[in-house]
Formats: structure tokens, sequence, C-alpha cells
């Protein structure tokens, strides 16, 4: 008797299914003469001012876009995600559509990244088309990527953005430009500065768009196709401060000398190495700067022009400082590190009791590397233990501790070297009474 309530619960279940599957069906299945129903040709109502072509079944609005040589089917972004197609409107700052505006597609690979500018669009793009009669365009893509999209059309400011699969958008083309042309120059001396690099930012309805020159050798840079207000003009040049300026006409930099005030801080290159093999060193921190060599090894840094010493460290390497008297900017500087590790040992006074919080401090020949650069200081504290550690200690180089009470007391120990990392060097006694004590090794 309940095997047979079970069969037929069981198909009650079945019969629930089968008619929600059939009324999802019938409520999203579009067929092909529908698609061929809905197709806009030229005699369709566009409204441009609301951004939109459409036409609406069964409460799903489904947009599609004409191109030059065949139709293809998009839709809103809020609507489907998994759409496979790029697509848009171009028009003007008055709504009407543009046509054969060339659309340039880049796969962007950085999309975490600022806009690339245009220049690197139109030398890396993999496919470029027209909008058709009436603006429109559609491209079909790989869902899952990012892509840069370019829109360009004479006598207009080029829109840079970032689209994605599924994405829709009216773009707007501002034919209001400008051709400018400016001028950097020092203020030390008025003279032009050359290769000074600049970008200038600008927006066109909700995209951003970045384009960049750099000055020539009397100083001069020229910009084509600006908008009149543009957001940001950002300028950059060797030994000088950085210069910006924010939301401005256009026309403000046409024959305009920009000012550039120079750095308090000079810069130095550097190039570091392993002393041993030669091996080439990426990573250290550099007066307490994290610091990464470029693409061609070279650590750029900017340093306080009252600044005396530049402090090099890195990891499993000596500390060195180099003085910037001997220091000429645009110079490549060779620095050879020499490996190190940690050594340790133990302070105890006259009676073997352990001594904690005196200051250790290892000190190095000031020869031992080459001339200007200096192996640096190494210091510590004890601990309640009389326990200490010195880091950075270059292996097979003699080197002395002084240790040192609050009081300025201080016992010095010479003659020690190191040969392998975490190398313990010995028991060292501490008096309160002038001279040297002794060293107590295990």
């Amino acid at each position: 008797m309940y095997r047979r309530y079970i069969f037929y619960a069981f198909v009650f279940f079945i019969a629930i299914l089968i008619s929600l599957y059939i009324i999802i069906c019938d409520t999203n299945n579009i067929n092909t003469e529908d698609l061929n129903k809905l197709q806009i040709n030229s005699s369709d109502n566009i409204d441009y001012k609301n951004n939109n072509i459409i036409k609406s079944r069964n409460n799903h609005e489904k947009e599609y876009f004409q191109t030059s040589d065949k139709s293809e089917y998009a839709t809103t972004l809020d609507i489907y995600h998994d759409s496979n197609i790029i697509s848009g409107l171009v028009v003007n700052q008055f709504g009407k559509s543009i046509p054969k505006a060339k659309v340039y597609l880049m796969l962007d690979k950085n999309r975490n990244e600022q806009l690339p500018d245009i220049d690197t669009v139109l030398r890396n793009y993999q496919l470029s088309i027209e909008s058709d009669l009436n603006g429109l365009f559609s491209i079909n893509v790989r869902i899952g990527f990012m892509y840069n999209v370019l829109i360009v059309n004479d006598g207009y400011a080029p829109v840079l953005l970032r689209l994605r699969a599924g994405d829709y958008r009216e773009i707007i083309l501002n034919d209001n430009i400008y051709n400018i042309k400016g001028k950097v120059i020092s203020n030390v001396n008025k003279m032009p500065i050359n290769n000074a690099s600049i970008e200038v930012q600008y927006s066109m309805g909700y995209f951003n768009t970045v384009v960049t020159s750099s000055t020539d050798q009397n100083g001069i840079f020229t910009f084509d196709g600006l908008p009149r207000i543009i957001d940001l003009i950002y300028i950059k040049a060797d030994n000088y401060d950085d210069f910006r300026l924010f939301a401005i006409p256009a026309t403000y930099l046409n024959d305009t000398d920009i000012v550039m005030t120079k750095s308090s801080s000079s810069n130095f290159k550097f190039k570091l190495y392993n002393s041993l093999n030669n091996n080439l060193i990426n990573e250290a921190m550099i007066n307490e700067k994290k610091s990464y060599a470029n693409s061609n090894n070279i650590h750029d840094v900017s340093i306080d022009k009252d600044v005396e010493r530049i402090k090099i460290l890195a990891s499993d390497y000596c500390c060195v400082s180099v003085l910037t008297a001997v220091l000429q900017e645009g110079v490549i500087y060779d620095i050879p590190l020499k490996p190190g590790g940690m050594c340790y040992g133990h302070v105890v006074g006259i009676d073997n009791n352990p001594i904690g919080g005196v200051l250790i401090e290892a000190y190095f020949d000031k020869t031992n590397v080459v001339k200007s650069v200096d192996l640096e200081n190494i210091t510590a504290i004890s601990e309640l233990d009389g326990s200490f550690y010195l880091n950075n200690i270059p292996f097979n180089v003699e080197f002395g501790i002084n240790i040192k009470n609050k009081s300025n007391s201080i016992q010095i120990y010479s003659n020690l070297i190191i040969h392998n990392d975490y190398e313990y060097i010995g028991i060292f006694k501490y008096g309160y009474n002038s001279g040297l004590v002794g060293i107590v090794t295990d």
C-alpha cells in the first residue's frame, strides 16, 4: 500500500518538472523566424537620445545591430552577460549618428592597469571595422576577455575605452577639437627642456582617453585633436619636479611656456651585483625604500640633495653605503655587494651573568669594497639572556665589534670572521671598568 503512494508521489513530481520545463522554453525560446522578423532595417525609428535601438518581444529587450556586410545579434550588458558581441552606436555631441567611423579592437592584457595610449592600440590592434550608415557596429569576441576599443573619425577627437563581451555603448565623438603646440622650459635659466614626457587625459562622455608626447630639442611639444577641455596634463623630466595641471582649456597650452622647477633631489643609477659571481641583484632596500631594477637591470634612485651617503641593503648580502658627493646624475655605477649571513653570540659580565640591553656594533675596514663605497656598520641590542644577532655580515671579511652601555663605556673586540650563515662567534665579557676583559669561545 505504501509503495503505491510513493509511486503516485513520484509521478506527480515528474509531471511538475515537465510542466516547468515547457513554461520556461515557451518564454525564452526564439526561433529563426522570430529573429528574422526582429531585424532592424533602414526604415526603423532610431532613438539616439536614449542610446538605444530596441524592439521588444515577451517583455525581453533585445537589440540588433547592422554592420556594413552582415547582421549581428547582440544584447545589452544588463540582460545577457554571456553574449559574445561588443557593440555600440557612434554619434556626435548632438546625437547625430556618424557612419564609417573606424573601430579598432585590441585584446586587453592589463585589465587592472591604465588604458594604453592611442598609438599603442593603432600599432597592435587585432581587428578593425567601420560603423554602418546608422553609426552602428558590432564585433564578435571571446567571452571572458577584456578589450581596448578605439573609435576614430576624421574631424573628431578619438575615444578609447575598455569593454568586454556583452557590452553595448553609445560613443560620443566631439568635433570641437584643437591642435596645440607648447614649450617646456627650466625655472633656473629659462632654457628649453628636451625629452620631457607629456601625458594628456581627457574624457568624452563616460570614457577617459590618454594621449602622450615628448618635447624635442627645443622643448616643443604638439598634440592634435584635443577637445575643448582636458582633464589633466602631466609632465615629467629628469632632475625636475613633476608638473600637473587639472581641468584646463586646451587653448591654454597653445604657444605657452610651461616652467618646470629644478628638483630638490638628485637621481642616481646603480647596477648591483654579487661580488663573487657577478650575478645581478634586482631587488634591494636603498635608503630604507624598496627598489626594483628596471628592464635594463638598473636601479633608478631619487635622493634628497642633503643626504651624504646612500645606504644599500639586499637580502643575503652585506650592507654598503655610497658617498653621494662623488656621484654624478646620468652615470650608471656598478656596486658590488658581498654575500653575507647572520652571526650570533652572548654578552656576559665579569661575574659571567648575562647582560641585556647593551649595544653591539659590528664595524669593518673601510677599504673592503671599492673607492667611496663602504661596508655599513651593523648594530643589535642584546637580549635579557645576553644573546645578540647581527645580520648581513659579509663572509670571509674581518670585522670587529664594539660593546657599549648607556653610559657609553665601550669594549672593543677585533679580528672576528665568519664563513657561514648563522655562525656562532662566542661569548663576550663586558666589564664596567676600562680595558679589554677578553673573549670566551665554546
